[in-house]
């Protein structure tokens, strides 16, 4: 049936946010100002259709993947920079922490992306072949 072959792509941990309009002019016609705002709130849904986009599962969840080793490169230099202002030993235990945290979120965001990746795939398959899973 084509119930059991509809199935949504899994978003997770997707950030969706909404902005406040500013408006400089207050003394517009009411047009303006709702032709203002339709505006802004068109172009925040169409940015947020691309989050939505970036954080699917059947492709990886590339912002995910990107904020987990953006954390990984920040740790990197930050720790090391924290000890140097220490000591020479906290700076040594500052590269040790963050190359550790590089190492640990690079290998974490990689294997994320390839389960999400296979998972997708999985479920696809089990569409195609119309199995109940």
């Amino acid at each position: 049936s084509i119930s059991n072959m509809w199935h949504l792509p899994n978003v997770d941990t997707a950030p969706l946010t909404i902005n406040a309009v500013t408006i400089t002019h207050a003394f517009q016609t009411r047009s303006q100002i709702l032709s203002r705002l339709t505006s802004h709130y068109i172009n925040w849904v169409l940015y947020q259709v691309w989050i939505l986009l970036g954080s699917a599962d059947f492709i990886g969840d590339p912002i995910g993947f990107i904020s987990t080793l953006g954390s990984g490169v920040y740790s990197f230099f930050h720790d090391p920079a924290v000890g140097l202002v220490s000591s020479p030993k906290d700076f040594g235990l500052g590269i040790a922490s963050g190359t550790k945290k590089l190492l640990g979120n690079s290998v974490e965001g990689i294997f994320g992306v390839t389960t999400k990746i296979t998972n997708s795939l999985t479920n696809f398959t089990a569409v195609l072949s119309m199995d109940k899973k």
